[in-house]
């Protein structure tokens, strides 16, 4: 067989595969993740139900947190949903050439169908730019914290491969990106409070949030700033309790070899 007929073959077979797309029942991805939808579906009557509490009969910072953490909750539901689906989508190739397919209109038309629902949650229980604001500022915490928590773990993995101590190397690891990470912060918070006008959540009523995001960051990193000394205190105890046992180790070397010195 010549190069070109291999050519002629291997380009048949692409359009054969490309003419098969991945199909996905929709029926079996519903009932697979039908715990998912379950516990999605409490998390947002939870905040319907918040969402329609008279302010006047509780106080309205803990009603403001119960209605964003039940959201919040939601919404991690929902992404895991979105994701699970993309993955049965990908599967056998590319998921959005399947999603696009014929063989997936019903999946198509759920997905539209059910993102609209999540954003008709979305605009019922946040009505106001303080609830988008915390929940922006939550996220922010959250997302400052995934990024050094990873920083901690791949540093501490590198440091292992030249020195085999798993407990030290995260905690000078730690203590390393800690620090760079409220350093970074102490900067840029300096920063904002210098260049915009920061507002407390009382104060976020009227405005949107493209005023609001210099305030949400601001008062994001100024609580980072008050708990990462917690680690940065931590990882030092760590370090100098794992020297400490060093020195125990070596010291009762030492006793030993000194004891075997005397008895030869």
């Amino acid at each position: 067989m010549t190069a070109d007929q291999q050519q002629e073959g291997s380009d048949a077979d692409s359009e054969i595969e490309l003419s098969e797309p991945h199909s996905v029942p929709l029926g079996k991805f519903i009932d697979d993740n039908s715990n998912l939808f379950i516990v999605m579906g409490v998390f947002a009557a939870f905040a319907v139900y918040i969402a329609r509490i008279p302010i006047g009969d509780v106080d309205e910072q803990y009603v403001r947190l119960g209605l964003v953490s039940s959201f919040i909750a939601a919404g991690i539901i929902w992404v895991l949903i979105i994701i699970n689906l993309l993955g049965e989508l990908g599967d056998n190739g590319n998921p959005f050439r399947n999603f696009f397919s014929p063989a997936n209109i019903d999946v198509g038309l759920f997905f539209i169908v059910f993102n609209v629902l999540f954003y008709s949650l979305f605009q019922i229980v946040l009505q106001e730019p303080r609830e988008v604001a915390f929940i922006a500022y939550l996220a922010t915490i959250g997302g400052v914290i995934l990024i050094w928590m990873t920083g901690t773990w791949k540093i501490g993995e590198l440091m292992y491969n030249y020195y085999p101590h798993h407990e030290f190397c995260l905690a000078l690891s730690s203590l390393f990106v800690a620090s760079i990470v409220y350093y970074l912060l102490g900067i840029i918070s300096a920063d904002i409070a210098k260049e915009a006008t920061v507002m407390d959540f009382a104060e976020m009523t009227d405005a949107n949030f493209a005023d609001l995001f210099p305030s949400v960051m601001y008062h994001s990193f100024i609580f980072l700033e008050e708990i990462i000394p917690i680690a940065i205190i931590v990882s030092m105890f760590m370090i100098l309790a794992y020297i400490e046992q060093v020195i125990r180790d070596l010291a009762d070397w030492i006793d030993k070899q000194s004891s075997k010195f005397n008895r030869e």
